[in-house]
């Protein structure tokens, strides 16, 4: 009997085998036998699912990005020329943003080598405490209280969150629909570029309060404010923001996070009185509501009115399990299949904790969150206590 070559089994069953592969990694060394497995496979459907990287704690005058893999518990090095003297944000959709001291910012994709250098920035909103002025090629920031200096990457890390999101039904490169924000829970103004943009534009978001999390559902932003308002601002043919009471969430949520399941836009929401720690290994018991948009168009179709947006509960997750990351007050949610980080809950969540060794050093740990309790996970990481980050990344090929 003939012994068949590598090369020639049959394609549904490669396409079959890239569906339960979730790392990276493994998926790009899959792709890479040959022509035919490569043509078996999809970059596009694997990106939606994901898992999250954890960019490593870093120094930002150097080029060098680590991140550790929440599917495989490795950890990647990258020697990256353009992130040297870069502060370097994560987002849910496979680009790094980087940003300098004079706001230059840029968007790069570490795995494809794909890389954007936006605009500069040269205006910012007024913050609640403070405002930033610019002075020829560098920023200083003034207070309320008098005192001024330079910006510094440790103040542009506390106060800025960058994010990118990108269209599902473009292409991920320089060329598809992608939407660059830069919010502040200091400021109900935001920043926002659209690859269609020659400029950033400055948009009210008609809060009272600061932005808490936001995300891009089809042609839509939606944003939480800390006092639990939400707003929903179109992306074109003009940015317009405005309040939807009907979307509105508890006053005492601690934290929310934004998430798509499929073509579902989800809401995980934690309060205060759900959220309880445990003794000094931070571990955490808690009850997380998990919630989905619903336009309500059958019974609007009915009384022929204008949609009317709201949250419904979710009881099942069906075949995902929602992947919660968190750090430096940043939240995001994306949706792995069940079982596939070895765990068939509706929802696993991740912290990443900087634990300090002595007075110049940190180590980092990343802390596994199930409904039944909590583990930590080997990252095995030591860094200095100076050190930038870590922020969550979703690698992707494209």
């Amino acid at each position: 009997m003939k012994q068949r070559c590598w090369s020639e089994l049959p394609p549904e069953l490669i396409h079959a085998i890239s569906a339960k592969t979730t790392d990276i990694a493994d998926y790009i060394r899959l792709r890479a036998v040959c022509k035919p497995w490569r043509s078996a496979t999809i970059p596009s459907t694997f990106t939606q699912q994901l898992i999250p990287w954890l960019m490593l704690p870093y120094n930002p005058e150097s080029s060098s990005r680590s991140f550790f893999s929440l599917s495989s518990h490795k950890t990647f090095s990258f020697n990256l020329p353009q992130l040297r003297g870069k502060l370097t944000y994560g987002s849910p959709h496979g680009w790094l943003v980087m940003v300098d001291k004079a706001f230059d910012v840029a968007l790069f994709n570490p795995i494809s080598g794909c890389f954007i250098q936006l605009p500069a920035i040269t205006r910012f909103p007024d913050f609640s405490t403070f405002h930033f002025d610019r002075h020829g090629d560098e920023f200083v920031y003034r207070r309320r209280a008098g005192v001024s200096g330079k910006v510094n990457y440790d103040m542009i890390w506390h106060i800025l969150f960058c994010c990118v999101f990108t269209s599902s039904s473009s292409p991920r490169g320089a060329d598809g629909d992608y939407l660059v924000t830069i919010t502040s829970c200091l400021s109900p103004r935001f920043l926002c570029y659209r690859s269609v943009d020659k400029a950033w534009t400055l948009v009210d978001s008609t809060l009272t309060c600061g932005v808490d999390s936001l995300t891009r559902y089809n042609d839509k932003m939606f944003l939480v404010g800390i006092d639990g308002n939400t707003v929903v601002c179109d992306v074109y043919p003009q940015l317009r923001a405005e309040i939807v009471s009907s979307l509105r969430v508890p006053r005492d949520f601690h934290c929310c996070y934004f998430g798509t399941v499929g073509a579902k836009l989800l809401l995980v929401l934690m309060t205060d009185s759900m959220k309880k720690l445990v003794g000094d290994e931070g571990k955490k018991k808690e009850k997380i509501n998990i919630f989905e948009l619903d336009l309500d168009d059958e019974q609007l179709k009915k009384k022929k009115k204008k949609k009317r947006m709201r949250w419904v509960k979710v009881e099942d997750t069906g075949d995902w399990t929602l992947v919660l990351t968190e750090n430096n007050y940043q939240f995001s949610a994306s949706a792995a299949r069940r079982g596939a980080l070895g765990y068939r809950g509706d929802y696993v969540s991740f912290r990443a904790v900087r634990r300090e060794v002595d007075e110049k050093h940190v180590k980092m740990e990343v802390l596994q969150m199930e409904e039944e309790g909590c583990r930590v996970l080997p990252c095995d990481w030591v860094t200095e206590m100076e050190a930038l980050g870590p922020a969550w990344f979703a690698p992707a090929l494209v």
